[in-house]
């Protein structure tokens, strides 16, 4: 009886190297897959090789679709070319069942995972260096992999002695769809339900059209992962997994209904059952991604339209990024940043009562300044939510620093939070003058309303160039050397007023108190723009 027992332990630590090999790989390449992913996603082409490349590596095609749902979520990648990396991906997997089916069951996989195993954790027990530490990791999964499938190959030989095996060969197709689509489901992974699958048949209990059958129902029950993921996302989550479901259903059920029935003449030739089961895996979702490629423009729009009545978030991307993908979570704060960013731009020019109009911003600038603005709030709402963001930012980024972080990236998330705390004090350096500035407007002294326009005339020039190079930033070099030019600058301007104030003999007219006035509010719009400036530093 213990050999049932052996077989769910063997599977049991054939997930776990799963686990543990993806850890390994995912730290030690977390960062280089983020940049390939940006720069092979160009086109549907690329995302598609791009899916089959990283997924061949991982050996997950769930873990790259969570992967993808967190970038195409966080604004990182466009719905598109999501889509061609899920397709890539379907493609990708099979490559774990042409490994186990050229060397798992002609190796003793164990004598070779020992070796791995010891030498593994050597290296995540002793070494300190971080890169070891993953690179053990990786070596603990792949051999836990290896025993796990040792583990259940050497069960299922003697398995027919406790139960009756030879009933499983007169279940209908559909039963085997079945049994895929369930195992996949249930464990969360379809390499393991192929792992499964070829153990099975290499050991004589199904044939090649029930194995077939099981690997479909596979590949249509691991899109429960992903869609588990997304039924309390945000939309863009959603529409991205409705597309896996779409796309792995459609091509099981033509695969299913017109590929199935032909499968012992076309796959049935090769000298082992095994490599005609992983060639017939290839051929379907090789063919649904040729299939499915040409129309994913199209296939993107018509997803964009679903799922569109799902509340706002109070941020636009971070939610949609888990904190454990670490480079992607801190590209979408760094996204958040600018947001963060316009609403501060907002909010001063409308204390500064500088009119947008009057900035001479071009009307995609003054679009894309005012779109992060309700039209309806009020001053108090507007600061309100600015710091309803900070908090949400400090709070994501507080999450990502209790992660195992490089030097690199705990440097990055630190800096980012940084910027946020300038940002959004430079906020509130113009709010505790604003009763000022009120009081300036509405006054009807007229030395006392002059000296307001000298205050704030060259405030609209620093904000036009702000906005600029917020929106339309140059290489770091040359918008490092902007943000010093118009640090002088304001410099210059503050120095100019304060010597206006102190030293020109037309001020006779001017009180003390409102000397006193002037000459803080000046001191202030000073320190907010000087609080922007900083907020640029570290910005890529």
């Amino acid at each position: 009886m213990y050999e049932i027992f052996f077989v769910i332990f063997g599977l049991a630590i054939f997930l776990f190297g799963m686990d543990r090999l993806e850890n390994g790989v995912r730290g030690l390449s977390n960062k280089g897959l983020t940049r390939w992913l940006k720069r092979s996603t160009n086109n549907r082409v690329t995302g598609a090789i791009s899916g089959i490349g990283i997924t061949a590596l991982l050996q997950s095609s769930s873990m790259v679709s969570l992967m993808v749902l967190a970038f195409v979520g966080g604004g990182l990648l466009p719905m598109a070319n999501g889509i061609s990396v899920i397709l890539g991906a379907n493609l990708g997997t099979t490559m774990t069942g042409w490994i186990v089916a050229t060397l798992g069951f002609k190796l003793s996989l164990t004598k070779l995972a020992i070796p791995l195993l010891g030498f593994g954790a050597a290296l995540h027990i002793l070494s300190r260096n971080q890169k070891a530490h993953y690179a053990g990791n990786l070596l603990i999964g792949l051999a836990l992999i290896l025993m796990g499938l040792d583990t259940m190959k050497i069960a299922m030989s003697v398995l027919p002695e406790l139960v009756p095996i030879e009933q499983l060969k007169n279940l209908p197709p559909w039963a085997y769809l079945l049994v895929g689509v369930f195992f996949a489901s249930a464990i969360q992974s379809s390499s393991a339900t192929m792992m499964i699958t070829l153990t099975t048949l290499n050991a004589g209990y199904i044939d090649l059209t029930a194995a077939a059958a099981i690997t479909i129902g596979a590949d249509i029950g691991t899109t429960s992962t992903p869609a588990l993921a997304a039924l309390t996302g945000p939309p863009a989550k959603k529409q991205l997994a409705l597309a896996h479901v779409i796309f792995n259903l459609t091509v099981g059920t033509c695969a299913f209904l017109f590929l199935l029935p032909w499968v012992p003449t076309f796959f049935g030739g090769f000298s082992e059952s095994l490599y005609g089961l992983v060639a017939f895996h290839s051929v379907v979702n090789g063919l649904g991604l040729l299939c499915f490629l040409p129309f994913v423009k199209p296939y993107a729009r018509f997803l964009s339209r679903r799922f569109n009545h799902a509340p706002v978030a109070d941020t636009k991307y971070v939610h949609q990024v888990p904190v454990k993908m670490v480079d992607a979570a801190i590209e979408a704060l760094e996204k958040e940043l600018f947001e963060l960013r316009l609403m501060v731009f907002n909010l001063n020019v409308r204390n500064m009562h500088l009119e947008t109009q009057k900035l001479k911003l071009t009307v995609d600038q003054q679009n894309q300044l005012t779109s992060v603005q309700e039209s309806k709030q009020s001053f108090d709402q507007q600061y309100h939510a600015i710091k309803h963001l900070e908090g949400l930012l400090m709070q994501y980024g507080f999450k990502i620093q209790r992660k195992d972080l490089s030097n690199d990236q705990l440097s990055q998330v630190n800096r980012r939070l940084n910027q946020a705390r300038h940002i959004v004090l430079a906020a509130k350096a113009l709010k505790d003058i604003r009763q000022d500035l009120v009081d300036f407007r509405t006054s009807e002294r007229p030395a006392f309303k002059m000296k307001y326009k000298q205050l704030l005339k060259p405030q609209r020039k620093i904000y036009r160039k702000l906005v600029a190079l917020t929106l339309s930033p140059p290489d770091h070099k040359t918008l490092m050397e902007e943000i010093g030019n118009l640090a002088t600058t304001n410099q210059e301007i503050y120095d100019a007023f304060a010597d206006a104030i102190l030293y020109s003999r037309k001020e006779s007219d001017l009180g003390h108190s409102e000397l006193s006035t002037l000459m803080n509010a000046a001191k202030a719009i000073w320190l907010s723009n000087d609080f922007l400036f900083t907020s640029f530093n570290g910005v890529k």
